[in-house]
């Protein structure tokens, strides 16, 4: 669903214009960098800067003329979501951590979300490549300066000192996704060549210093995708078919061997077959979910601490260590906003998807890199919670494109009509 589109507009191209004004343009543009950049920790700030940030885009969206306001995209499902996520504070089994969570998202939602409603094609996509060059670029920087942007440590001493580099974010895991978006990003939009080696070799340096066998095996699996989307591109009529038929069977053909040979690989990646304790956390996560299947126990109601609450401290003990998420994209979704999260969050979801998909033949090289990033959150979400948080702002960064991309043509229409 979208806000009225006025008919007598007429650009001067499919995707620039003055509509939101060149002041209300630079606040939603800087709102969206700084949105991003401290949504997924590629930067550390003061934590009152979110405010600031939500602030900006507000402020924008004042100065921004009626015409623009009347054209402003607004995506029900996002609406939807964000409201569930606020009202899981009603049900919450810990009312400080769920304040906090909601104190630490909802500033950047607002920020990131009326920035992609109000801003166009090419303003948003100026402002991901962006975020992603600083965020490589600040974490070579902490890498090179810090020594605890180098190894992990857990400040509530009751896990071991980890290795692996990881800049700004808080864990290697964190940052590995957001240089494989990088890589993808500067194979396909970058147009400078000097840039998109720079950025390409940087991100790739940072996810082998950070010795992720996530963010590796991610690389790989979105980089494999890339190549296939591209030959895919290139397919035409019958052969298209024929060509994803093929795929198809191929892929389940990997699937089975990885299957058959699973103690083999995970050996030689160093893992165990309880995937570094995964399988435990997994374990006791189902029994809580199973507890409160509808509502879960609230955004950031469980596995919160130290202090935590006597029912984490339960969980703790069952898995044997503390654990800070489920390590699973839908346990984690499940547990904190249940059945009912879930759906809606899927609502979202697939019409994103749906919108990236849309796009193939008007935006080939954008559309390739937004479903690498929804290749890059399924398969991440086997092992990591990659369902809200940061991801939740790279979700509505593809829903504001693709809408804008769909308005964007209906507008050509308009005008050659």
């Amino acid at each position: 669903m979208t806000g009225r589109i006025d008919p007598g507009w007429r650009a001067r191209s499919i995707y620039q214009s003055d509509a939101v004004g060149p002041i209300s343009e630079l606040a939603l543009r800087a709102a969206l960098v700084a949105g991003l950049l401290i949504g997924t920790g590629a930067v550390r700030v003061p934590f009152a800067t979110r405010y600031l940030v939500m602030l900006l885009a507000v402020g924008a969206l004042v100065l921004a003329p009626r015409g623009a306001l009347m054209r402003m995209r607004v995506s029900l499902s996002i609406l939807l979501f964000i409201g569930t996520f606020v009202l899981s504070s009603l049900w919450t089994i810990e009312p400080g951590a769920t304040q906090f969570r909601m104190q630490q998202w909802i500033p950047l939602f607002l920020a990131v979300g009326l920035s992609t409603a109000l801003l166009e094609r090419d303003p948003i996509v100026e402002s991901v490549r962006l975020v992603l060059r600083i965020g490589v670029v600040m974490s070579l920087f902490a890498t090179a300066a810090f020594v605890e942007s180098r190894t992990h440590i857990d400040p509530t001493g009751f896990n071991p000192e980890l290795e692996g580099w990881h800049g700004f974010f808080s864990h290697k895991n964190v940052m590995a996704p957001f240089m494989v978006m990088a890589i993808v990003s500067a194979i396909r939009l970058e147009t400078e060549p000097v840039l998109r080696w720079m950025v390409g070799i940087g991100a790739a340096v940072l996810i082998v210093g950070s010795t992720s066998v996530t963010g590796a095996t991610a690389l790989a699996v979105v980089l494999g995708f890339l190549w296939w989307w591209n030959v895919l591109e290139r397919q035409s009529g019958r052969w298209t078919q024929g060509f994803v038929a093929i795929s198809v069977v191929g892929f389940l053909g990997l699937l089975a061997s990885a299957a058959l040979s699973l103690q083999a690989l995970t050996l030689a990646s160093g893992k165990d077959l309880t995937f570094t304790g995964r399988t435990e956390i997994w374990s006791a996560v189902i029994v809580k979910i199973g507890e409160r299947p509808w509502t879960g126990y609230g955004v950031g109601g469980l596995l919160w601490g130290p202090p935590p609450s006597p029912t984490t401290a339960a969980v703790w003990r069952d898995i044997g260590f503390s654990a800070s998420h489920s390590h699973s994209g839908i346990l984690d979704l499940l547990l904190q906003m249940g059945l009912i999260g879930l759906v809606i969050y899927t609502i979202f979801w697939v019409s994103t998807v749906r919108s990236v998909v849309a796009m193939r033949n008007t935006e080939p090289a954008l559309a390739a890199v937004l479903l690498c990033f929804v290749v890059l959150q399924i398969y991440t979400s086997l092992s990591e919670s990659t369902f809200l948080g940061a991801w939740m702002l790279w979700l509505m960064v593809m829903r504001g494109l693709g809408l804008e991309v769909s308005l964007a043509g209906k507008r050509r229409s308009s005008s050659h009509g």
